[in-house]
């Protein structure tokens, strides 16, 4: 089970992450890719911190110690693929 600090600052990150992501697109400040890609991460904050039962089934299921680990490296994992494509796509231009 999540500790319930991580839940409650995860909540706040894909609150805080929607609002932003709607006042930049509201904006016209970041593109449509962009903003899916960063709607279905907050989506994803959003879905482990409602649910910790996720983070914790899938931690025990690939051997972490604690679904915290879990959750920073999965989060870590998707930040550096984001990374890559988006370096990938400014190489391109």
């Amino acid at each position: 089970m999540l500790f319930p600090a991580l839940r409650v600052i995860l909540l706040i990150a894909a609150i805080g992450l929607v609002v932003f992501l709607l006042h930049s697109i509201k904006k016209s400040k970041m593109s449509i890719e962009d903003a899916l890609f960063w709607m279905g991460f907050s989506f994803l904050i959003l879905l482990m911190s409602i649910f910790p039962e996720i983070p914790s089934f899938l931690s025990d299921t690939i051997g972490f110690m604690s679904p915290v680990n879990f959750v920073f490296l999965f989060f870590i994992f998707v930040l550096i693929i984001r990374d890559f494509l988006s370096n990938r796509r400014i190489s391109q231009l």
